[in-house]
């Protein structure tokens, strides 16, 4: 009797693990409807709950099933947008004030901003007037953005990375991280009048630093003034509202999470989040299974428990200052205001108190103002009325004013923060110590989906093993602990291959010859263009599932593969 409970807990226990280990996109924490808190509702939170909430998937169709988790997203903002991705109205017109541009080859936001629904617009093009493309400047830019195509197809598979060296390593970026942007270009020959008068300035404008950042920095920056880039019809911060939308979860604006309590000290580990009200009582949150930290750590208020927090580089973050002033310009450096190009960019030097001034849009014209217009204005340090007046002529509103802690302080080699601080624990800004941008956070994003999806996963294997040792020690016919000591490694790889097998008799008996007219069929397409349209066969989560439409850019290196959350 006592051998036929065991049989029979071992394969219940066989049949529900392989719910988890259903392959590509299966249920993350189905069975038992995990809690998972995320901190920020930025691109990298709101991102984050979408992929949590369908399976780690990026193309859905009609058939795919959500997730049981729940999932509830703080921000300390009442004034929700998509954290540091902001737009305003100014006159009718939005203007981005932070998160600008997406490029072509930003897989992930071009993907999810389809899936939303979303549609597209020209964003002032900042940069073109320079003329990148016939440098080789523009070359070497958009051999960096392809690069990202092996941490796409390393996410396809179900990979992640646990620190930020990982991630550099994955997408062979070690020696860009190591090396300036000046030192790269002129590597590569472009000359030096081009980079400290054109690169320089982008640099200001882009990071408020100069070309000593790191190359990988600088040249994920530079894509801004390629022809290839695109903006969300309504401001680029409609993307976290439709992530936000579709991840149904719970949100709690003006919550600034100041603590996280971890318990209990040996064991699977519960989270609570701690805050103040509003009438200054310190506040407890109920159990957590996970917490997704989507937050820079630099400048948030949360305090961590020392052993995790020593696993976090801090890395300040520069100040940036945008002003939106509707006018007319005066005539500048011996030119018209009406013959100004639409955007100047300065180099550094104490004389100039703004790296850019771009012109967005025209405002109708009177003798007094023959060509007002409604401009955008970057600096380090607000600008004061005695600079503005030596810019404008007239101005026709009060300037809209926003500053905000915009992007790290970047420099050559430094140290890489863990993702991963604990299990169960995912710091998703640490992608930012690389790059920031609107695709990097969405890299960081999934990258944490799955991260937690492998903890939920890890904690129902050791599950299985502590029932399994709890029903063979309790049994009439119990076993001499020599005897299971011996007989406890075979028992777990005896249930890792009867999953498998279950999964690949599945496969095989649902799904016929569909994975392999599916290879072929993008293996054909790739060979065709860089950009497949069709799924690779690791995208089925299940095989009566429709195949998804789509496929991340193919990456030149072949990557392992194991099982996907």
């Amino acid at each position: 009797m006592a051998s036929v409970s065991r049989r029979r807990l071992r394969l219940a226990l066989v049949l529900a693990l392989a719910l988890v280990l259903g392959g590509a996109g299966a249920p993350i924490g189905e069975r038992e409807g995990k809690r998972v808190a995320i901190i920020g509702a930025g691109v990298a939170g709101s991102a984050t709950a979408y992929f949590l909430r369908h399976n780690g998937r990026l193309n859905l169709t009609e058939e795919d099933e959500p997730s049981n988790l729940v999932i509830d997203m703080y921000d300390a903002s009442a004034e929700l947008q998509c954290g540091r991705v902001r737009s305003i109205d100014v006159n009718g017109k939005t203007v981005e004030v932070g998160g600008a541009v997406i490029h072509n080859s930003n897989y992930y936001a071009t993907t999810l901003a389809k899936q939303l629904g979303l549609e597209r617009t020209l964003p002032a093009k900042m940069l073109l007037r320079y003329g990148l493309s016939p440098f080789r400047v523009n070359h070497a830019t958009l051999g960096v953005l392809h690069r990202f195509s092996e941490i796409y197809e390393q996410h396809e598979q179900g990979q992640t990375f646990e620190d930020i060296a990982e991630f550099v390593e994955m997408i062979g970026a070690v020696n860009l991280t190591n090396t300036s942007l000046r030192q790269f270009l002129i590597n590569e020959g472009v000359g030096e009048t081009f980079i400290n008068e054109v690169v320089a300035g982008v640099m200001r404008v882009n990071y408020g630093q100069s070309v000593d950042v790191p190359a990988f920095v600088g040249l994920v920056s530079l894509a801004g003034g390629t022809d290839d880039i695109w903006a969300i019809e309504g401001g680029n911060w409609r993307l976290c509202e439709g992530l936000r939308e579709a991840s149904t979860m719970t949100l709690r604006t003006r919550h600034t999470i100041t603590g996280l309590q971890v318990a209990p000290a040996a064991g699977p580990k519960d989270f609570r989040l701690v805050w103040t009200d509003d009438e200054g009582n310190v506040v407890s949150s109920e159990k957590y299974d996970a917490v997704v930290i989507a937050a820079g750590l630099s400048e948030a208020k949360l305090q961590l428990p020392k052993s995790v927090r020593k696993k976090v580089v801090e890395t300040p973050y520069h100040t940036t200052v945008a002003t939106i002033v509707q006018g007319q310009l005066r005539d500048l450096f011996d030119h018209l205001a009406c013959d100004l190009p639409e955007v100047l960019l300065t180099t550094e030097h104490e004389d100039h108190p703004f790296s850019s001034l771009g012109r967005l849009g025209s405002l109708p014209a009177t003798e007094e103002m023959p060509c007002p217009g409604i401009y955008k204005i970057f600096s380090s340090q607000p600008l004061g009325d005695a600079e503005l007046d030596a810019l404008f002529a007239t101005q026709l509103a009060e300037p809209e004013v926003r500053v905000w802690k915009a992007y790290p302080e970047y420099g050559v080699g430094q140290p890489h923060s863990a993702v991963e601080l604990m299990p169960g624990l995912v710091y998703v800004n640490a992608v930012e110590t690389v790059a920031s941008a609107i695709e990097v956070s969405l890299i960081g994003a999934r990258n944490a989906a799955l991260l937690v999806g492998h903890h939920f996963l890890a904690e129902a294997e050791g599950s299985y093993h502590a029932a399994a040792a709890a029903t063979a020690t309790t049994a009439e016919d119990e076993v001499p602990v020599e005897e299971a000591e011996a007989a406890k490694e075979p028992e777990a790889a005896e249930v890792e291959d009867q999953v498998a097998a279950a999964q690949v008799s599945n496969d095989e008996q649902e799904a016929g010859h569909d994975a392999a007219h599916e290879r072929a069929k993008y293996t054909e397409a790739s060979n065709k263009e860089q950009h497949t349209k069709v799924s690779p066969e690791h995208k089925k989560a299940k095989p009566k599932r429709a195949a998804s439409t789509e496929a991340p850019p193919k990456s030149k290196k072949r990557t392992s593969q194991h099982t996907e959350l």
